[in-house]
């Protein structure tokens, strides 16, 4: 049987990790299509390059993941309407018994290998913090951290060293607290390794825009029929045509990166300056920097930078972390960059199924929230199932 065809639209983490493991495989011919590639700073719509994530989940505010259309098409027009509670039915990342929960299992000890044996793949370990106050549980920064501050966290299987800190050891507000070993990604060596090894295999990549899924139909390089269509779009799900998916909605977030590197990575489950505000430090690897962060402020499109919120982030994190400056307080970081981006929630968690789409056979994978990297490995492996599946189907045409 001749290869298979395969059109992967997005070029964010999901895109790539997908289009990855689909090259590693003989049987099919990769084409990625996206307006934004690893290395694009200059857009909100491409976000992947400014989430720092950390593993385990943290259901939490500053998760930069799959940008609007994951790096295709056009972004809504900006609204400034104030923000609006994280719906009920919003994706629980990492919640017991989820698929989104078993994404993160099987991304875990990828991440955790890549760490150790590729270095060149801009992932570390470092130790981990995160303290708990009981107050934040009903706010939606605190409903999406429960599984990070449960007791007895499912992930405790993929970290190292967990441990639950002694009351001894809180602060004053802090009602309960755990430390851990895990890795945390410097996404910007970590986006440009994926798609490098991407090219490696085989797979070509190729700047464009679509406005209907259908249309990367006829996009495959070698100029042929599109047997199959990876529909990596994130938030673009909600316009693209032929998916348009109401589910979907944006959670703005805001980080400031400074040059400072105090090796700490710590966290709180809310802040007392708003229910969509919430404190926590990472350091990078390779000489990255530190991202400060953050909030998460649903259905707020505004890709501008917030100074206000920006100072608030600044000093809470000093407050926390009070070796980023040697005590000299907020006015002594460094600056490097203030960051704004839209996470592509979706109620319900992420999607990853078939679809038939004006006769093309579509395998979407889209809406993973603040989770993209640490679920992305977990998601790129059911995608792959689905993509062998129809391929199957194909074959026995």
């Amino acid at each position: 049987m001749p290869q298979t065809n395969v059109v992967v639209l997005g070029a964010g983490v999901i895109g790539l990790t997908t289009a990855l493991l689909l090259s590693r495989d003989e049987r099919y011919s990769v084409t990625v299509i996206a307006k934004h590639m690893p290395g694009d700073y200059d857009s909100v719509e491409y976000a992947s390059p400014w989430y720092d994530p950390l593993h385990p989940p943290r259901r939490h505010a500053e998760s930069w993941t799959d940008p609007y259309h994951d790096g295709l098409g056009q972004a809504p027009a900006l609204s400034l309407q104030p923000t609006q509670p994280i719906p009920n039915k919003s994706n629980s990342v990492g919640a017991e018994g989820t698929p989104a929960q078993q994404y993160e299992r099987d991304t875990g000890p990828i991440l955790f290998r890549l760490c150790r044996e590729v270095p060149e793949s801009g992932i570390v370990f470092n130790q981990c913090t995160i303290y708990n106050r009981h107050k934040d549980a009903s706010t939606p920064i605190g409903q999406w951290f429960a599984a990070a501050v449960s007791p007895s966290p499912w992930f405790t299987s993929i970290v190292e060293d967990f441990r639950v800190l002694p009351r001894s050891e809180l602060p004053a507000d802090v009602d309960s607290a755990s430390t851990f070993r895990t890795v945390c990604i410097n996404t910007a060596v970590y986006l440009p390794w994926l798609l490098g090894q991407c090219l490696a295999h085989g797979a070509v990549v190729r700047r464009g825009t679509v406005a209907h899924v259908a249309e990367a139909g006829a996009l495959h390089h070698s100029g042929n029929r599109t047997d199959i269509i990876v529909n990596c779009v994130g938030l673009g799900a909600r316009a693209l045509g032929g998916v348009k998916d109401g589910l979907v909605y944006p959670a703005r977030g805001q980080t400031v990166l400074v040059r400072q590197e105090p090796m700490q990575m710590t966290t709180v489950s809310g802040t007392d300056d708003g229910p969509e505000e919430v404190v926590y430090t990472m350091t990078r690897a390779g000489g990255g920097g530190t991202i400060l962060g953050g909030c998460l402020q649903a259905n707020n499109w505004n890709a501008q930078v917030d100074l206000n919120l920006a100072n608030r982030i600044m000093k809470r994190c000093v407050a926390l972390v009070p070796k980023l400056t040697d005590g000299k307080g907020y006015e002594a970081l460094d600056v490097v960059k203030h960051n704004v981006g839209m996470r592509p929630l979706r109620e319900g968690g992420p999607r990853v199924d078939v679809d038939t789409v004006n006769g093309f056979r579509v395998v979407h994978q889209y809406g993973h929230g603040g989770g993209g990297y640490q679920m992305s490995w977990g998601s790129a492996k059911e995608a792959v199932r689905l993509v062998n599946q129809l391929r199957g189907e194909r074959s026995r045409l």
